[in-house]
C-alpha cells in the first residue's frame, strides 16, 4: 500500500512539472542596434543592422533622437527607409528631442536603413544637416 501512495506521489509531481512547464511563459531576447548619423538634405544617409541571427527577428520599435535643429518647425521632413522599403516622414519641432516611429513595428531589421532630409516650402534655406541617433530595437 505504502509503494502505491509513493507511485502516485511520484506521477502527480511528474504531471506537475510537466504542466508547469508548458505553461510558464517564454520571453522573447530583445535587442537593439544604435548608430550616430549625419542627415543631409536629399542625401540618403545610410545604417547598417549589421549582422542578425535568425530569421524570426521583428522590430519592436524604432527611436530617432535629432539633437539640432537650425529651422522653423514644419520646414523639413526627417525620412527613415526601411530595408524592406517601407519609409516613414517626421516633422520634428524646433527642440531637440527623441521621436518613435512605429511604421516598421513587425518587419525584419536584417539590412540597410536609410535617413535623409527634405525641406519643405516653407523652408528659408534649402541645405539642411542635422546629427542624430538612430535606435532599431528587435526581439526573437
Amino acid at each position: 500500500m505504502k509503494l502505491i501512495k509513493k507511485k502516485i506521489l511520484v506521477v502527480l509531481i511528474a504531471c506537475l512539472m510537466l504542466g508547469m512547464t508548458f505553461s510558464i511563459p517564454v520571453l522573447a531576447a530583445t535587442n537593439s542596434v544604435s548608430k550616430s548619423i549625419r542627415l543631409t538634405t536629399y542625401k540618403k544617409t545610410s545604417f547598417s543592422s549589421g549582422s542578425l541571427a535568425g530569421d524570426d527577428i521583428q522590430v519592436t520599435q524604432v527611436k530617432i533622437y535629432i539633437n539640432s535643429f537650425i529651422e522653423p518647425e514644419g520646414s523639413f521632413g526627417v525620412y527613415i527607409e526601411s530595408p524592406s522599403g517601407t519609409v516613414a516622414e517626421l516633422i520634428p519641432s524646433t527642440k531637440p528631442g527623441t521621436y518613435y516611429i512605429n511604421s516598421f513595428n513587425g518587419e525584419n531589421p536584417k539590412g540597410m536603413w536609410y535617413a535623409w532630409i527634405e525641406t519643405k516650402e516653407t523652408a528659408s534655406i534649402e541645405n539642411i544637416t542635422v546629427n542624430a541617433t538612430m535606435t532599431v530595437t528587435y526581439s526573437y
